[in-house]
């Protein structure tokens, strides 16, 4: 009889818990230094329309994808390109929360110094609520016009010339 009131104490405890962390989504970041941030569709949805950009380009990779690695130097070199002609890059890791020191470390790595984002604890199925054709692969790339609309999307790696060819057609005019 005596264990009851623990029981209910540590089923109490559980639900508090997991409240706080539903108000809270950020915070199952802890262990980042805060350079990625848990993001979800709708919130990133938010974001890409805030940058009032003529083209934004949404990727989505992970730390331990290689070719998502191996297409970052194209993608950043396209960033760069197309910066003066209003092209914004937004990264979303969709590695789970114990890799994303290793994602932050890849970051600085090569070079990132803008905000990107995470998928946090959530089920990276919420890419298909932008993209949804989409299969689970990563890298997956959007392109995504005024207004939010998504005016190309494509799953796997790209070289530098067909991002450029993407990216081109659609800035055509800005």
């Amino acid at each position: 009889m005596k264990w009851k009131p623990i029981v209910v104490f540590l089923l109490i405890g559980a639900a508090l818990a997991g409240w706080w962390r539903w108000q809270n989504p950020g915070s199952s970041l802890a262990n980042t230094s805060g350079m990625i941030s848990a993001i979800n569709g709708p919130d990133l949805m938010t974001h890409v329309r805030s940058l009032n950009s003529p083209l934004v380009l949404v990727n989505f990779w992970a730390s331990w994808c290689a070719p998502c690695k191996a297409e970052f130097p194209a993608l950043l070199g396209i960033k760069e390109k197309w910066a003066a002609r209003g092209l914004k890059v937004v990264f979303v890791s969709i590695d789970e929360i114990p890799d994303l020191p290793a994602a932050e470390e890849f970051l600085r790595q090569t070079g990132v110094t803008f905000p990107t984002y995470s998928k946090g604890d959530q089920d990276p199925g919420f890419i298909r609520d932008i993209f949804p054709e989409w299969q689970g692969s990563v890298p997956a790339s959007l392109l995504i016009g005024p207004g939010g609309k998504l005016v190309d999307a494509w799953e796997g790696d790209s070289t530098p010339d067909e991002l450029e060819a993407r990216v081109a057609q659609h800035m055509k005019g800005t």
